[in-house]
């Protein structure tokens, strides 16, 4: 059986081109930008994420960084230098040095966390990781 050629809406690429333009915005609002009634609006994970439309506009996103030569290898290779990042330190009483970035490294590791499926629990202690809870356990140097 064929597939249907699925084309998506004006209000789905208007919604999609917001969101990727400002990622923090919430998605209600870049639906509400883009065309969608409130109502519509109120329920952004059935109507938008969910819809075919969407999924074939990832699609084209996808291949559109891949024509660009952005591919996977390409994003572990910024990923491994996020997390080694560095700034520069400057100091009137001593010569100028590269100390650790730990702002950038910190933001790779929570991408990386959510890429790699590890959700963490802050309430509970807790990681998710794939299917499986794992309790974190810390100690208090200190004691």
């Amino acid at each position: 059986m064929g597939e249907i050629n699925v084309k998506p809406t004006e209000s789905q690429r208007k919604t999609f081109e917001l969101k990727m333009q400002n990622p923090d915005m919430p998605l209600g609002t870049a639906m509400r930008l883009g065309g969608y009634t409130k109502k519509t609006a109120s329920h952004p994970k059935k109507d938008f994420l969910d819809s075919r439309g969407v999924a074939v506009l990832r699609e084209e996103y996808k291949n559109h960084l891949s024509g660009l030569g952005l591919g996977t290898a390409k994003i572990a290779q910024k990923m491994a230098e996020w997390l080694d990042a560095q700034k520069p330190f400057s100091s009137h009483t001593e010569p100028d040095r590269l100390v650790p970035d730990y702002q950038t490294q910190i933001k790779a590791g929570e991408l990386l966390r959510q890429d790699l499926g590890i959700v963490e629990d802050k309430g509970q202690n807790n990681v998710m990781v794939g299917e499986m809870i794992v309790n974190v356990v810390s100690y208090d140097k200190s004691e």
